[in-house]
């Protein structure tokens, strides 16, 4: 009597789950495998108890297996792209009965480490006013310290780090490089915004034609020379100002006319004065048109009051329009 072999059992893996590692960009090898699985089957013949055959359920083209459970790579493999990938592997006997569960198979890519910043974007945007901003609060100096791979270059090979040190250079994307109110005069800056070609400079020039320095005896005022500007900036304390020139006094009540533009470039801080940075009604002028000093009565003026900034602008009386209103303050 011959008994004939009954296929009552599917392949079952002796392992729960296997894992592997590979390199980020290395050559797979033909034959290096990266890990081999290996199944089992409970029934007693060759064609019903031997596992013939490895699939991967996977839908990939990375990862081939054999018929022997030996797991390669078919193409080198990238960090960025994924980190680790996660295999199914169903085997199956010669009589073609599979395996009722996968093995999940976990291959691992390892990083080349590459000496370098990471972390460091080439463009940061920034609000003004908005205080300070770190630039990179997420850059990276990766040294490769801990790196010793025999498969490694020179270059990517780790080094022992004595010391760092790193300079930032910083420019912007509209007018010129670094700081645009030093590399570029007035002029030139009013030139680039699409300025009017017929504005006139109502804070005057701190040299005269002949280069000589306090031309307009305004001593008592700070000035403070842009680098490479023929532009300078001046600070005023609150207790001082300026004369205007004399091309801008010599308009007299023409000034300003009917339709004008007022430009000008400020920054302001609060006074040392507690007093008056707590006095609401104190007004801080930028520019102003006034009688002498025994009137003392503006006409024109454009001020800071209560951290507001203020247009003053008084229209003069005319004949037959004695009950007419106008506007003195624009906020």
């Amino acid at each position: 009597m011959q008994v004939e072999d009954e296929n009552e059992f599917s392949p079952s893996w002796k392992t729960d789950s296997v894992h592997a590692s590979a390199m980020e960009g290395e050559e797979p090898s033909p034959t290096v495998p990266l890990a081999s699985v290996a199944a089992e089957d409970g029934d007693g013949s060759r064609d019903m108890g031997d596992v013939c055959s490895y699939d991967i359920e996977t839908e990939q083209t990375l990862f081939r297996v054999t018929e022997k459970g030996e797991l390669f790579a078919t193409a080198p493999l990238n960090y960025s792209s994924s980190h680790s990938h996660v295999l199914s592997v169903s085997a199956s006997d010669c009589a073609g009965r599979r395996s009722e569960a996968p093995l999940i198979v976990v291959v691992e890519v390892r990083r080349r480490c590459r000496r370098g910043w990471r972390g460091v974007g080439s463009v940061v945007s920034y609000v003004p006013g908005t205080g300070p901003m770190p630039l990179y609060p997420r850059a990276e100096l990766e040294t490769c310290a801990g790196d010793r791979a025999s498969d490694l270059t020179e270059e990517e090979r780790g080094c022992e780090v004595e010391g760092v040190r790193a300079a930032v250079d910083l420019e912007t994307s509209h007018i010129g490089k670094g700081c645009d109110r030093d590399t570029y005069s007035l002029w030139s800056q009013r030139r680039l915004c699409g300025a009017s070609e017929e504005g006139v400079d109502m804070l005057p020039a701190d040299k005269d034609n002949k280069g000589n320095k306090d031309a307009n005896d305004n001593k008592h005022v700070l000035r403070d020379e842009g680098h490479l500007s023929d532009a300078s900036l001046t600070f005023f304390d609150g207790e001082s100002g300026l004369q205007a020139p004399k091309e801008v006094q010599d308009l007299g009540d023409s000034f300003p006319g009917e339709r004008f533009t007022l430009a000008t470039w400020m920054r302001h801080k609060g006074s040392d004065d507690k007093e008056l940075d707590q006095d609401k009604h104190a007004k801080e002028h930028i520019v102003c048109r006034a009688d002498d000093h025994m009137k003392n009565r503006h006409h024109m003026a454009l001020f800071v009051r209560n951290c507001k900034l203020v247009l003053l602008l008084r229209q003069e009386f005319k004949e037959g329009e004695e009950n007419v209103f106008r506007p003195a303050e624009w906020r």
